[in-house]
């Protein structure tokens, strides 16, 4: 049996793959569906988040939270698709990963860890969730609401999650992140919980950001405060929606960012702060957007500026570009038809008074912002 895994490795080794360069992946929690009493199940699942950003995992170590209040005694229940058994789709797609291991897991912060020992790593498209594998708890209070928070990248984010890719060559490299779908599950008959949350989801539409909700029941709920945080951490109140008492009928709620699109940070940071009567409050799970960037560089001078601003700019992209000057309330005072993507070009802010502006250069969705000072 050794000798059969042996050559099946060195024909994986020896054929020719086209694998995706720069992967860009999403995760998501998944109640597991066979809890036992006194038992919580968490599902990990990965895939690639786009056509264009398919690729072959490697070493994986999936970082989170989770509530300490509810849950206890973390283990590995079972290993799914990703698992130390031999692993394949196709011929060409063996793959060894080591056994998983939480090692490194601290508190209520997981690291779920994971190796690729051999092959050419397991392919993800933008379809497929794939299962990583199921992590029990203990369920130490069942009246209490259970969380689960993923740790992006962001360095503020301590410790972070990192998936790998690996190359045709067998070169190694880390994935880029997508998006993180959370998870909170609240108990139907639990009295002391304000309302029970049954999703809370960011998504980007147009030049905009939607956050939408649904409560499966309130009790004397006053409103929903909508934060944004560029950092994480420092959260900023950005609009607010009425809630509906009390009721223990579903309702749906939305929201939409209007203004993030047009500002410099790239990645965005969303959550609810749901206020009662008495004005007491509970926080939801934290939602993370993740808005595309020009792969250009961009120079501009004089900045400060007077009269007239050059930029400078150039990409290997095929598109052509749109320059826009913004105002601090995110109001369009300049716009330049489309340029090409090797160019210079002068704008006039000669009539636009002294104060602070942002440069913002857009090929389709993905958007650079510089901050400008006029004079």
């Amino acid at each position: 049996m050794k000798n059969l895994i042996f050559l099946l490795l060195l024909l994986c080794l020896s054929l020719t793959q086209i694998l995706a360069q720069d992967g860009l992946y999403d995760l998501r929690f998944v109640k597991g569906t066979n809890n036992l009493s006194g038992k919580f199940d968490l599902q990990l699942e990965v895939k690639a988040s786009k056509a264009n950003t398919n690729f072959h995992i490697s070493d994986q170590n999936y970082r989170f939270s989770f509530s300490d209040n509810a849950l206890a005694n973390p283990r590995i229940k079972e290993e799914l698709t990703l698992s130390s058994i031999v692993t394949t789709t196709t011929p060409s797609t063996l793959s060894f990963y080591s056994p998983h291991t939480l090692t490194g897991s601290l508190g209520n912060v997981i690291s779920y860890n994971i190796e690729l020992s051999g092959g050419n790593g397991y392919p993800l498209n933008e379809t497929d969730w794939v299962p990583i594998g199921i992590v029990e708890f203990d369920l130490v209070d069942p009246n209490a609401c259970v969380w689960f928070t993923w740790h992006t990248q962001d360095p503020l984010d301590f410790p972070n999650t990192f998936v790998g890719e690996i190359y045709p060559d067998y070169t190694l490299a880390s994935a880029d992140e997508g998006s993180y779908k959370n998870l909170q599950d609240c108990p139907q008959n639990s009295a002391q919980l304000p309302i029970t949350l049954l999703n809370f989801e960011a998504s980007l539409a147009l030049k905009t950001i939607v956050l939408e909700w649904e409560t499966a029941m309130e009790i004397n709920n006053d409103r929903f405060v909508i934060e944004r945080s560029v950092n994480g951490v420092d959260f900023h109140r950005i609009g607010m929606l009425l809630g509906q008492g009390t009721t223990t009928t579903y309702h749906a709620y939305k929201f939409v960012d209007k203004e993030a699109y047009f500002l410099a940070p790239r990645v965005f940071y969303y959550r609810l702060k749901q206020l009662d009567d008495n004005g007491q409050y509970t926080y939801s799970p934290i939602e993370v957007i993740k808005m595309a960037s020009l792969d250009t560089e961009v120079s501009t001078y004089p900045n400060p500026v007077e009269n007239e601003l050059t930029v400078r700019f150039s990409s290997e992209s095929q598109e052509d570009y749109s320059l826009s000057i913004l105002n601090n309330l995110g109001q369009e005072v300049r716009y330049l038809d489309p340029l090409p993507r090797h160019t210079e070009t002068i704008v006039d802010l000669s009539d636009l008074p002294a104060g602070s502006y942002w440069l913002r250069i857009q090929e389709g969705e993905a958007v650079t912002s510089r901050l400008l000072i006029k004079h």
